[in-house]
């Protein structure tokens, strides 16, 4: 398989602060974005690209590695070939941390892989044991701001972290170190207020009819907390408010957000006494002359 320049990827160069790189993922991972490119497998497999470049040079551990392995990657362990002597490599300075640490996961690259999930110390071969698959449900809260899980799994309790932004029907991979992998499939129950669409979040605003009319102000409370929402004179029902930051945590990508869209609803006032039926009353007859 081909080396992966994730500098290029990112349209960058090696001498790349942190800050550039985390710029620059930002631009592309908005541009290709799947929600933006509904249907186009190339901009999926760019953004998925995108994605496993940030996820290495974002790292400092993996960019350290990725760094000194470069194009040769394929002479050193994880790449293709014969059997390599990871001790030997080590005492000649080639290693200066544990790769054990890291684990390709599904959507990585087979470059990805090969560099990034390899062991230290002697190479063995292990037999893949079939994976265990459990079920877990969470409230939307939970998925919103990530939480711990216990679960028992052959007769032990083992507790899992999920991250902020969790999706619905997202499996997440563990390693058991019996030769197997638990899958934990997540489940996420619908709330009673907000709609996930994509990354965003989806909210009815209810907006008084006065306050449609005339213009005004309306406190909504949001997963961050309340917010003031300004309502401009002669709002119409239906009408659409987005709010930057405000939606759904992006999973794995530590305060990033999603928008939040609200929803105009206009309440109708009830029970109106007989001034206000009046008023309404010479309000009626005067548009309609007008």
């Amino acid at each position: 398989m081909d080396f992966k320049d994730y500098y290029s990827v990112l349209g960058l160069t090696k001498s790349a602060k942190a800050e550039d790189i985390k710029k620059a993922y930002r631009s592309l991972a908005q541009q290709y974005h799947p929600d933006k490119n509904p249907g186009d497998s190339k901009a999926e497999e760019r953004f998925k690209e995108i994605n496993e470049a940030y996820q290495v040079l974002s790292d400092p551990q993996k960019k350290d590695k990725y760094d000194r392995l470069g194009s040769s990657w394929n002479a050193h362990p994880g790449g293709a070939g014969s059997p390599f002597d990871w001790q030997a490599w080590q005492q000649q300075g080639g290693a200066q941390t544990d790769f054990s640490q890291f684990s390709g996961g599904s959507g990585f690259s087979d470059f990805f892989e090969s560099i990034f999930n390899g062991n230290t110390g002697k190479r063995t071969t292990r037999t893949q044991k079939p994976a265990s698959e459990l079920q877990a449900t969470i409230s939307f809260t939970q998925a919103y701001n990530g939480c711990s899980l216990k679960l028992t799994t052959g007769g032990k309790q083992r507790e899992i972290k999920l991250k902020p932004g969790i999706k619905d029907g997202q499996t997440i991979n563990i390693p058991s170190g019996q030769g197997h992998d638990i899958h934990v499939k997540v489940h996420v129950k619908d709330d009673a207020v907000f709609r996930l669409v994509g990354s965003d979040l989806e909210a009815d605003l209810h907006v008084p009819l006065y306050t449609a009319l005339l213009g005004g102000q309306v406190n909504f409370k949001s997963m961050k907390g309340t917010v003031a929402v300004k309502i401009a004179p002669e709002t119409k029902s239906g009408s659409k408010l987005r709010l930057k930051g405000f939606g759904m945590p992006l999973h794995g990508r530590e305060q990033e957000f999603g928008d939040l869209m609200l929803i105009v609803d206009i309440e109708l006032p009830t029970n109106l006494s007989d001034q206000e039926k009046e008023l309404i009353t010479s309000l009626a007859a005067l548009r309609a002359t007008s």
